[in-house]
């Protein structure tokens, strides 16, 4: 199937043929086999499958009247680029050292495992930029098998690109990397505890602030030899100490409306054999 359209009357801010190709594919039709080009003049939509003009029509529509800047992709702001077509997605820029311009990220952390990462162009993190997405399968005994991550470039409407770039690192490939891995994420969990319960102390206690984070440090010093076990070893020292412990009656503080204490936020993000 072949259909032709008129640039200047069809698209009232000009055409980028691949960000017509993303909205076709996003529709349904014709996806994975449709080709568009431009002569200045008029656009020539070519099908290897069977497709209504009807059906064409609903897409050129709401292509029409589109500011083509909207769907240009964010990161090519913060990149010295030569590509006319601002429109595809960046799959060979590297976001962390191939930019003219910091980007600032956003982590989330659940027991000691990044997440997501969101990149903002702004320190009040506002305008996102690109989303990593990441998931780790681990075998029985805990140990990462691999990590998939999952990219998305976001336009200038706000909205994400169609398209994506997903990698795989396999640790089975390397065993070294496995036992570093589950060091890096024990660390990141003593991490994020410390940084967080200083927080929640904060919020919890009232008196001179050094004296409430010197509380937070109090616990750290007292189970160092566990803290240290646990990131070494994976141990369970750390997660039975933090459920034993008197010492420190600040550990059941009540830090949200469902109750949940300190002590509870802590063993959570500790507890990573399922205990």
């Amino acid at each position: 199937m072949r259909y032709t359209y008129t640039i200047a009357t069809s698209f009232s801010s000009g055409l980028k043929p691949s960000a017509l190709v993303n909205e076709i594919n996003a529709a349904g039709i014709g996806a994975g086999e449709v080709a568009v080009t431009d002569d200045g003049t008029d656009c020539v939509i070519q099908f290897n499958a069977s497709v209504t003009q009807s059906e064409l029509d609903q897409v050129v529509a709401a292509h029409a009247g589109q500011d083509v800047q909207d769907k240009m992709v964010k990161l090519y702001d913060y990149v010295n680029d030569p590509r006319h077509d601002k429109t595809e997605s960046p799959t060979d820029i590297n976001y962390i050292t191939g930019l003219n311009s910091q980007l600032f990220p956003k982590r989330t952390m659940v027991q000691g495992e990044v997440q997501t990462v969101e990149w903002y162009s702004d320190q009040a993190l506002t305008d996102l930029v690109l989303k990593a997405d990441i998931v780790y399968s681990r075998d029985a005994a805990g140990f990462a098998t691999n990590r998939q991550t999952t990219r998305c470039w976001y336009l200038k409407d706000g909205t994400p690109h169609p398209d994506t770039k997903v990698t795989v690192k396999d640790y089975d490939a390397e065993p070294m990397a496995k036992i570093a891995e589950g060091k890096r994420r024990r660390g990141n969990i003593v991490n994020h505890i410390e940084a967080n319960v200083a927080g929640m102390l904060l919020a919890t206690e009232t008196g001179e602030t050094q004296a409430i984070l010197d509380m937070g440090r109090s616990f750290m010093e007292t189970y160092n030899t566990e803290i240290n076990i646990f990131i070494s070893a994976s141990k369970q020292n750390l997660y039975t100490v933090t459920q034993a412990d008197t010492a420190h009656p600040w550990l059941d503080n009540v830090i949200d409306g469902q109750g949940t204490t300190i002590r509870q936020w802590v063993l959570a993000e500790c507890n990573i054999w399922g205990l």
